[in-house]
């Protein structure tokens, strides 16, 4: 009886010990597969594309002023001429100051691209701080019809006279006359100063080169 004990014992104690071995052997087995190696990002393709590059020619670059009068930036060119006293006409303003005038300038521009829109609101008058917008429907002022609006062609240019009412005729000697055409993008600043001979200017006098 206890020999059949002791075979008991051993035969369960045998099986144990197979049922221990089978997980280490699968152990070995699996460390013994090859890793497999993590999948590598693809390089980046660089772009054909170049990075973009700023314009060389600013919106604010100064004009220059050429021999016959002309302010030349890489868009248009603008001259004014004839800075003349205009009638106060059957519509001067009620509340307008004893003292203002209103002031007729013959202005030139010509466009160098194409659908370059000139109208006389793009004109202020300005001096010590003080801007002045161009009169909103003016009458005419002199021989010469007011300014329209219009939309030019490159080589094109548009003729007219601007009217602004200035609070005296002491503001109008050395007065900075600006204009920034209305365009996509924004466009360049042209300035030209009022002769300081003015009102005793000879008839061919142009606006000369502007500090601003």
């Amino acid at each position: 009886m206890t020999a059949l004990r002791l075979l008991l014992v051993s035969t369960l104690a045998a099986l144990a010990a197979c049922n221990t071995s089978k997980p280490q052997e699968k152990l070995v087995e699996d460390s013994s597969k090859p890793r497999e190696k993590p999948a590598q990002a693809a390089p980046a393709v660089p772009s054909s594309l170049p990075p973009p590059v700023a314009s060389l020619e600013t919106a604010d670059a100064p004009p220059e002023l050429t021999e016959d009068g002309w302010a030349d930036t890489f868009s248009y060119r603008m001259k004014a001429s004839h800075f003349q006293r205009c009638p106060k006409g059957q519509r001067a303003g009620a509340d307008a100051e004893p003292e203002s005038l209103l002031l007729g300038v013959l202005v030139q521009v010509r466009a160098k691209y194409d659908d370059l829109l000139v109208a006389s609101r793009d004109f202020t008058l300005e001096k010590n701080g003080v801007i002045l917008s161009t009169e909103i429907d003016p009458e005419p002022c002199g021989g010469t019809a007011l300014l329209r609006p219009r939309q030019l062609k490159s080589g094109q240019v548009a003729t007219g006279v601007v009217v602004f009412r200035v609070p005296e005729a002491a503001f109008v000697p050395a007065a900075t006359l600006a204009y920034r055409a209305t365009r996509w993008g924004g466009a360049p600043r042209a300035a030209l100063s009022v002769p300081t001979c003015w009102p005793s200017c000879p008839s061919g006098a142009v606006a000369e080169r502007s500090a601003r």
